[in-house]
């Protein structure tokens, strides 16, 4: 079932730990699981979804796990003139998925 998974990432691991001062690490998570067809109640598809849903054709594909519910995360950094900046960079973190 279509649903959010946790996943930490390491900005440090992703050559970013020269100019993000933190945080080092956040939660992000993920959307992972099927969409099965027709889609059940709790699975809070879209409305275009429902729509893709219902077509079953080859030109059209299946409706897939995405992210519904995104959050920003703060992140403290130098930009390239050496200044502290801190600044929210938007839909980082997944707060909740859907068959979309």
């Amino acid at each position: 079932m279509c649903q959010k998974r946790g996943s930490v990432i390491d900005l440090r691991l992703l050559g970013w730990g020269r100019w993000v001062i933190a945080p080092a690490t956040f939660e992000a998570g993920f959307c992972s699981g099927n969409c099965p067809n027709p889609l059940p109640k709790g699975t809070n598809p879209s409305n275009h979804a429902i729509l893709q849903s219902l077509l079953q054709s080859s030109s059209v594909p299946p409706v897939c796990c995405s992210p519904n519910q995104m959050r920003s995360l703060t992140i403290f950094y130098r930009d390239e003139l050496g200044r502290s900046v801190i600044r929210n960079f938007e839909d980082m973190i997944v707060e909740s998925c859907s068959c979309q």
